[in-house]
């Protein structure tokens, strides 16, 4: 019905107030859900003129596929979709309001972008959008108008309008080929489908008209011009050189074949927004929509560097470039441990052992300039590894000791054989204190053996003995192992240093399918280092410390995966977060998962019912996001997905009866939020985050015994308190452990 002053209200629910944009094919109005109170955008569609009722039932079945698109990407970089409803006629889209300027705008307002910040802005964007593939849902029509930068400099990817749904049928008209032509893909200017390397392709032509301040084929009178420039030439060539112009133009290669990957993109991108910045992260240079000035450009090749001059001043090609560029150490500005080569595709997903670019029609094969050194793993590999020594002078303090990362505290918990729980903290005192659950009691605060030597948060397994195993770092650096003299013994044997290497983090552990375990913590220099059993025996000596690489910002997490070989996760010193994992019978290279610079803490990894894990990650604006392995490709991830958000510390997540993931955080409050998957499946929804109270100055962590769940927490006071959830799903509340931590 209308209202006053021309404002209307649909579905007797949402006020149309103003209209803030339009298109070809509909209206976009600010608008108040009177029910919710709270402001949100409604997309109106339009109707062709004299359309028929067959066209208008072709147009509301398109509006209804578009929210059903939409509504099935669950990421931040993705507006949000409430709602789809009619009325006189016309189909209405009711989504979150995205509150910014469109990088159409920046470009229009303030010319080109800095590089640092085109490359930034290109990992969200990808980042939405291989979300958006991951859940089978095609963009279709990328482009600067569709791409919104918030005054809090969220990168957000709109209008999936015209989006494709993998097992939808494509509406469109006859003879008419959807997007917007600058834009538009050769392939899909040919009329062939849509494919996730026809977004890529429209993603290089937004990077490209960010980094220029124009479209790659603006210029030409008309669409059937634009089409044909589109189909017959190349983009004109970018001034300069480096890792971004000759992303951008691999990522327009007339040959989807030929073009980077989305593991590819993000791994340059990321690289190129670094070293744009000059080594500082390039988030801080996004222009919120109140900048005033022109952005400049900054120099697109390092002053030490000479383009299309690989190291050793061999030409090397576009990788070549991109490496000579991106070998330097994201801390410490020291040459960065080469990478090994990538390994080949599967089935056209996942990785390229190869990256081929097409510049100048000129295809460069670099997989030799990559095939370098990278650690060996198996303790056969160390026939000179020693056996520790005894504990007391293996700890002494020999050099300065090396200063740890922050890490929030937190209790260990694991289960003994019989299901019961165990409890492991380090104390104010710096003792490693123990308790567990006996016949329906628990025990009380017992030290382990070492003394007062230890600090951060120790890792604890059950082995195939029923013997829990502890590693725990030591005010020096240095690793501690300890381990049960009996399987639900209180009584404990230990420690022994696990070399001479010292840590910088605290540490995580796997233990591989034969038994024998493996370590992992950040290295002095910020690499992951590694260091494993020579046999699946409690007495059996340890391998030396190796480095896997990378640059960590703080401590890692591990877990097995569905082929049994580990896989390490950490957040990396930009805030990307980084995975590195075994396969092949050796450590491949660090990838980069999806979310781009957001992340902060300690990651935790669960595995769903079929073997795939999922990485829980903190984000600096106070989120949980998760980011999962795609089925059937173990080299795709899809996320991230928000979860929970107003949180203050890490996460930890286990999995429930009949193999459900649940999650569990602290909120800004000190209070204990999770949340679970509603079903075992992959890509199914979550709950709504559920309180269960307390009050925690620590991260919770949940344990699973027999069909009960319990939450410990440490409280502002230094004790340690517990939650138990029974079999009807209610929780008893909390109930003080004592201790002071």
């Amino acid at each position: 019905m209308i209202l006053t002053e021309g404002q209307y209200i649909i579905a007797d629910r949402y006020q149309l107030t103003a209209q803030i944009g339009s298109g070809g094919v509909g209206v976009v109005w600010r608008a108040r859900d009177v029910l919710l109170d709270r402001e949100v955008a409604v997309k109106e569609i339009l109707l062709p003129q004299a359309a028929g009722p067959d066209t208008s039932a072709e147009v509301h079945e398109r509006t209804l596929r578009e929210a059903r698109a939409a509504a099935r990407i669950r990421h931040s970089g993705v507006a949000a979709v409430y709602d789809v409803i009619s009325e006189g006629g016309r189909p209405y889209i009711v989504m979150e309001l995205i509150e910014g300027r469109s990088l159409a705008q920046l470009i229009e307002e303030d010319g080109p972008l800095a590089l640092a910040t085109v490359a930034d802005i290109g990992c969200r964007v990808l980042a939405a959008l291989t979300a958006g593939h991951a859940a089978g849902v095609l963009h279709r029509d990328l482009k600067p108008a569709n791409v919104i930068v918030t005054s809090l400099r969220r990168v957000v990817l709109t209008d999936f309008g015209i989006a494709s749904v993998a097992g939808n049928p494509s509406i469109t008209q006859a003879g008419v080929v959807i997007g917007t032509p600058c834009y538009l893909a050769p392939e899909r200017a040919r009329g062939e489908p849509a494919t996730p390397e026809t977004d890529m392709w429209s993603l290089g032509a937004t990077l490209y008209a960010a980094a220029s301040g124009r479209g790659p084929y603006d210029g030409h009178e008309g669409v059937h011009a634009t089409l044909a420039a589109i189909l017959t030439q190349g983009p004109p060539q970018l001034a300069g050189a480096g890792p971004l112009p000759e992303l951008i133009r691999a990522l327009m290669d007339h040959d989807p074949r030929r073009r980077p990957s989305p593991a590819e993109t993000a791994q340059v991108l990321e690289e190129a927004a670094v070293d744009f910045s000059g080594g500082t992260a390039a988030r801080s240079e996004i222009p919120a929509p109140d900048a005033d000035g022109p952005v400049s450009n900054l120099a697109l090749v390092p002053p030490d560097l000479t383009p299309g001059v690989a190291p050793g001043g061999s030409s090397g090609g576009f990788l070549a470039e991109v490496m000579a560029e991106v070998m330097t150490d994201d801390n410490h500005g020291r040459p960065r441990r080469p990478r090994r080569a990538q390994r080949p595709r599967r089935s056209g997903h996942g990785r390229r052992a190869v990256l081929v670019i097409a510049g100048a029609a000129v295809a460069v094969i670099v997989a030799a300039a990559l095939v370098l050194y990278r650690p060996a793993h198996h303790p056969a590999d160390h026939p000179a590894a020693a056996r520790p020594a005894a504990a007391a002078p293996v700890f002494a303090a020999i050099g300065a000791p090396v200063a740890a990362v922050p890490a929030e505290f937190r209790v260990t918990a694991a289960t003994g054989p019989d299901g019961s729980p165990v409890l492991l903290a380090r104390a104010r005192d710096g003792a490693l204190m123990a308790d567990r659950l006996t016949s329906g009691s628990w025990s009380g605060w017992t030290s382990l053996p070492g003394g007062h030597v230890y600090t951060g948060i120790p890792a604890v397994l059950r082995g195939r003995d029923g013997r829990l195993f502890v590693v725990a770092r030591t005010a020096g650096g240095k690793l501690a192992f300890l381990w049960q003299s009996a399987p639900e013994s209180g009584s404990w044997d230990g420690p022994v240093a696990l070399g001479s290497e010292r840590t910088s983090s605290d540490p995580a552990m796997v233990a591989w399918p034969d038994g024998h375990l493996e370590v992992f913590a950040r290295l002095a220099d910020g690499s992951l280092g590694t260091a494993s059993q020579l046999t699946a025996t409690v007495t059996s000596g340890w391998s030396r410390w190796s480095s896997l690489g990378g640059s960590l910002a703080g401590p890692p997490a591990a877990a097995l995966d569905s082929s049994g070989d580990p896989q390490v996760f950490a957040v990396g010193s930009y805030g990307s977060l980084l995975r590195e994992y075994f396969e092949d019978g050796k450590w491949q290279s660090w990838d980069t998962l999806p979310g781009g610079r957001v992340f902060t803490g300690v990651p935790a990894v669960g595995t769903n019912f079929d073997g795939r894990l999922e990485v829980f990650t903190r984000t600096s604006s106070g989120a949980l996001d998760h980011v999962w392995q795609i089925p059937g490709h173990p080299d795709l991830w899809g996320g991230p997905h928000a979860l929970v958000t107003g949180v203050t510390g890490d996460p930890s997540v286990y999995s429930t009866v009949g193999g459900r993931i649940e999650a569990f955080v602290a909120a800004t409050d000190g209070s204990v939020r999770h949340t679970w998957q509603l079903q075992v499946r992959a890509g199914t929804n979550w709950s709504q985050p559920a309180s269960i109270g307390g009050d925690s100055a620590s991260a919770p962590v949940p344990v699973r015994t027999g069909r009960q769940s319990e939450v410990f927490v440490r409280t502002p006071g230094g004790a340690i308190e517990w939650n138990l959830q029974n079999a009807s799903l209610s929780w008893s509340g909390w109930s003080s452990l004592g201790g002071s931590f």
